[in-house]
């Protein structure tokens, strides 16, 4: 008789390690037309930098929000 192995969920390997503009400014209770106002004038927000997408649309590092924020990880 063979014994049964227990069924392994899998498990997320992805970790989302970005934000969109509109959860940017959501989490700093901000407009997200002034992070985008504050980024074409310095190319940054408060010295975070996004990634600009093809689509145009950016994605701002969790990791260093975080820091802006002093929210622990």
């Amino acid at each position: 008789m063979k014994e049964q192995q227990p069924e392994v969920l899998p498990t997320p390997t992805h970790v989302r390690q970005f934000l969109t503009t509109d959860e940017l400014a959501e989490r700093l209770n901000v407009r997200p037309r002034s992070i985008h106002k504050r980024y074409s004038q310095t190319g940054a927000y408060f010295s975070v930098r996004p990634i600009k997408l093809p689509n145009r649309r950016l994605w701002w590092p969790i990791d260093t929000v975080e820091q802006l924020t002093g929210a622990a990880a």
